[in-house]
């Protein structure tokens, strides 16, 4: 949809109209900027949810990280800071082809650095999670940063005179982000709930462990309670035969006195 509306917005509207502005997914602080930033966002309070839910795991600090990240992320596309960045490196480095846009150096070095920290915390995921977690990012990063590649070698090579070819590569990159950033969201919510089924789980058990408990304990109280309870009357009992054989030793002492 939003590939559609950026090619209308490239070859329908005039370039410098408002619309057109707005539909471009290369603008900043537009629809689509502002779609990719909800999604972001979306990400970073799932994956709080979620380091609450593994409060007493040992990757909690990983799922507080990535929350952290996405909001990182999310202010970037809404600043654009990478280009900002891209703008302070061209001034310092010339580079060309695929490094055109000389962002994407420090940006491919950050996604390296996140994946030999998070590779231990991948391979202690189940393997459907760990699976949609890895198309996901595949999706994501072969967007941020593979077709900015391509993009940075045509501009290159071929300027900027060409406004469809442009605006097809920026709409797939865009499109490749924002299908990543929904895979990433619907792999995240299946997985919380998954932790909610358990924890509801573990929270049936507590409970079935503690009436088990309370009726243990009701059990025993009642046997302990009958046990006095027939204490009590074997008690009465010798009580009762101790007095009838004290009252007939006065009787049996008349009768041989007689």
């Amino acid at each position: 949809m939003l590939l559609l509306a950026n090619l209308v917005g490239h070859f329908a509207l005039a370039i410098d109209s408002i619309w057109a502005r707005l539909l471009d997914v290369n603008q900043e602080k537009n629809f689509a900027t502002a779609f990719s930033v909800l999604l972001l966002l979306w990400c970073a309070v799932l994956l709080r949810q979620i380091s609450r839910l593994r409060s007493r795991d040992s990757f909690v600090s990983h799922w507080r990280s990535l929350s952290f990240i996405f909001v990182g992320m999310a202010a970037d596309e809404w600043l654009l800071l990478h280009e900002r960045m891209n703008a302070f490196l061209d001034d310092r480095f010339q580079t060309s082809g695929f490094l055109y846009y000389d962002w994407v150096i420090p940006g491919s070095l950050f996604v390296l650095s996140v994946g030999l920290i998070y590779a231990r915390f991948l391979r202690c995921l189940p393997t459907a999670t760990r699976d949609r977690f890895l198309f996901s990012g595949g999706l994501y990063v072969s967007g941020a940063l593979g077709m900015e590649m391509v993009s940075g070698y045509y501009v290159d090579r071929y300027g900027l005179s060409n406004r469809a070819v442009l605006a097809l590569l920026n709409g797939v990159e865009e499109s490749a982000e924002m299908f990543g950033l929904v895979v990433f969201i619907y792999a995240l919510m299946i997985y919380s709930r998954r932790l909610h089924h358990l924890a509801y789980r573990a929270k049936l058990h507590n409970a079935k462990l503690h009436r088990a408990k309370i009726h243990t304990a009701y059990i025993k109280a009642k046997q302990h309670a009958l046990a006095e309870l027939a204490q009590a009357k074997l008690t009465r009992s010798k009580l009762t035969q101790s007095k009838l054989t004290q009252s007939s030793q006065p009787t049996q002492t008349q009768q041989q006195s007689r």
